[in-house]
């Protein structure tokens, strides 16, 4: 009984254990376009809007920028400036 429970806690966590298909929370808004942009790591910057709530320092967007940052270029060594709240897209 309790190797097969084991047996079935580890099928599950495989079938969890998968990357990411898609980008969650979704954002509020978005367009599609059929134009193509070349984004660079180094001039590439997430931005809060002056009218938003949320402001720079705000660490759960923070988090949110990077993980997006990092599923954009991936987490390789660029370098990293804008990490602590001062978010802008280039």
């Amino acid at each position: 009984m309790t190797s097969s429970r084991l047996w079935f806690s580890l099928l599950l966590a495989a079938a969890f254990a998968g990357r990411a298909t898609a980008l969650w929370p979704w954002p509020q808004n978005f367009q599609t376009s059929d134009q193509r942009y070349v984004l660079y790591p180094n001039n590439f910057q997430f931005q809060y809007d002056v009218s938003s709530a949320a402001q720079p320092g705000c660490s759960v967007l923070d988090e949110a920028f990077q993980r997006y940052r990092d599923l954009l270029f991936g987490s390789g060594s660029w370098p990293r400036p804008y990490l602590t709240g001062c978010h802008g897209v280039q």
